[in-house]
């Protein structure tokens, strides 16, 4: 039986998973792209390379089958808002989206939600939990830990060890040296270069990696 799969979010990053979702969708007969989802009504209704965005989160709340749902959003708190507001439907799924140029060894552990972009490499024993992003030419060295609905942007390198609580942003570039923690939605700045412990919602930029603000 074929799965209608939707998309939430019309952006680059949006359209970017839709392409690879037709990749995917080539190789596996029961996936079936039916279209966007964008909660700005001026795009309601409108086409998007050739895809038509079929309406808006209550859209999806009010699908009586199976479907499954991908939130290709980068901001960690939109997309934990959206995944909140959509958990009332217990007919939506959360598949993971994985590029077919990545490798997952048989010691990844990954939760649901998940896309993982063109080139990312894994290393040995990594977790990743629900619905984060690690885009296109990201590392990730063994034993690291991902939290839930966190971004690393292209480019990134996580070192061994290293541990992402929920809700981080790790910014292109940025390095993260082993055994090192970014707390709950702290933000690292493109190019960082991590070398201690960044402290919950804060921002950290420069190398070695300094704090410039505290969000509140």
């Amino acid at each position: 039986m074929s799965i209608p799969t939707y998309i939430i979010g019309t952006g680059g990053l949006g359209r970017g998973v839709a392409e690879t979702v037709k990749v995917i969708s080539e190789r596996d007969r029961n996936w079936t792209f039916l279209g966007f989802i964008d909660d700005d009504a001026s795009v309601v209704g409108t086409y998007i390379n050739g895809v038509k965005v079929v309406g808006d989160t209550e859209y999806l709340l009010g699908l009586n089958t199976m479907a499954n749902v991908i939130i290709a959003i980068a901001n960690p708190v939109v997309k934990a808002k959206i995944f909140e507001k959509l958990s009332l439907n217990k007919n939506l799924l959360y598949p993971n989206i994985i590029h077919p140029s990545v490798h997952l060894n048989s010691s990844i552990k990954m939760g649901i939600g998940n896309i993982i972009s063109d080139n990312v490499a894994f290393s040995a024993n990594v977790f990743v939990g629900d619905f984060s992003l690690i885009h296109f030419n990201c590392t990730i060295g063994h034993d690291v830990e991902i939290g839930d609905y966190s971004t690393m942007y292209p480019g990134a390198n996580i070192s061994g060890y290293v541990k992402l609580m929920e809700k981080c942003e790790i910014g292109s570039n940025a390095c993260i040296l082993p055994s090192q923690v970014v707390r709950e939605e702290a933000i690292v700045g493109a190019g960082a270069l991590v070398k201690s412990e960044v402290i919950s919602k804060s921002i950290v930029v420069g190398a070695p990696a300094r704090e410039i603000i505290r969000n509140k």
